[in-house]
């Protein structure tokens, strides 16, 4: 049985595992690829940190750039896209 390239000791000074493999098995495994797994790990976190939050003191823009997010529009398209709501919408909601 062949053993996968990526298994295989590298020479010295070369990375244990290109890109492709790793995405490929991480399609497998979570039907996804590595950023955009990494993406809904941070929506998720946003998501708990909006419904936490005080409207009146902290910002749905406060709340993206402390979870990576350096766009406010792409992070509320990518929030819209999993939540099917705004994300000023999820802080203003009642307790």
């Amino acid at each position: 049985m062949a053993r996968h390239r990526c298994l295989r000791r590298p020479p010295p000074g070369q990375p244990a595992c290109r890109g492709q493999p790793l995405v490929g098995r991480h399609r497998r495994h979570l039907d996804t690829t590595p950023l955009a797994h990494l993406r809904r790990v941070r929506l998720d976190a946003a998501h708990r940190d909006l419904l936490a939050a005080d409207p009146r003191t902290t910002t749905v823009t406060e709340i993206a750039v402390r979870w990576g997010f350096a766009h406010p529009g792409h992070f509320a398209a990518h929030y819209r896209d999993a939540y099917r709501t705004s994300p000023s919408t999820t802080l203003y909601l009642p307790p």
